[in-house]
């Protein structure tokens, strides 16, 4: 019979491996939004004359989709690279607002769970781990929700890069953009402050749509947390 001492840990390991399992399932619903977006991503590095690894390291490096494609709008009008950053750390606002709602829960963490989880971080990662995060799970769910949506990321983008070329101009994959999103709403929509939210952010985000380099998703990003935060703050003088 094992000491006590070692029961223990393997109790522990368990329960760790099976956090991070619990993380890598829940992302299983967004499949299939998630990859038709990123083999956009893929086909729009290519046709913006990117040769594969570019493609690939552009990917991997900025890891978000709304943002590689507002770049790659950018550079294909041979905008300068002040212009370009600044257009991608404008639509990557959103993150800073994701990182300070999971901070609380990753106060605790190690270290190097902290700096990867800030860089994994993504609208799928923070959508599905957040529910969780209220519920008493742990930065191992967060950790493995996030790390295969990089994994998710990176081989839609190779569908795009290698297979872009053979899917047929017929096929209109724009729709997996507002699917993507969509797909994280209805799991949130549990009071009305986030109702009024989505419906909001969402008629503005439509409505905006038309806005170029994907203003249209800031903007309703904006107005969707002025007035979540607004039927909040009405409900709590009631």
């Amino acid at each position: 019979m094992l000491p006590l001492s070692t029961q223990s840990i393997l109790v522990h390991d368990m329960t760790a491996r099976n956090e991070y399992l619990q993380g890598v399932k829940a992302l299983l619903p967004v499949v299939p939004g998630v990859l038709p977006f990123a083999a956009i991503c893929g086909m729009a590095s290519v046709e913006a004359g990117m040769r594969v690894p570019e493609a690939f390291g552009f990917s991997f490096i900025v890891n978000a989709g709304a943002s590689q494609l507002v770049a790659l709008q950018l550079l294909d009008k041979h905008a300068g690279a002040f212009l370009v950053v600044l257009a991608v750390l404008v639509v990557n606002l959103r993150f800073t607002m994701y990182s300070a709602a999971l901070a609380p829960y990753l106060r605790n963490a190690p270290s190097w769970a902290r700096w990867v989880g800030g860089w994994v971080l993504s609208d799928q990662a923070f959508g599905v781990s957040v529910i969780r995060m209220e519920q008493g799970g742990t930065y191992r769910f967060y950790i493995g929700t996030a790390v295969s949506m990089v994994f998710l990321w990176q081989l839609g983008n190779a569908m795009g890069i290698f297979l872009g070329a053979l899917i047929p101009s017929a096929w209109q994959l724009d729709f997996a953009v507002p699917l993507c999103f969509l797909a994280l709403i209805f799991p949130v929509l549990r009071d009305r402050p986030c109702c009024v939210a989505a419906v909001l952010g969402g008629s503005v985000a439509v409505w905006a749509a038309p806005l170029p380099y994907n203003l249209g998703l800031m903007a309703g990003a904006f107005a969707g947390i002025a007035a979540g935060l607004l039927a909040e703050l009405r409900g709590g003088r009631k």
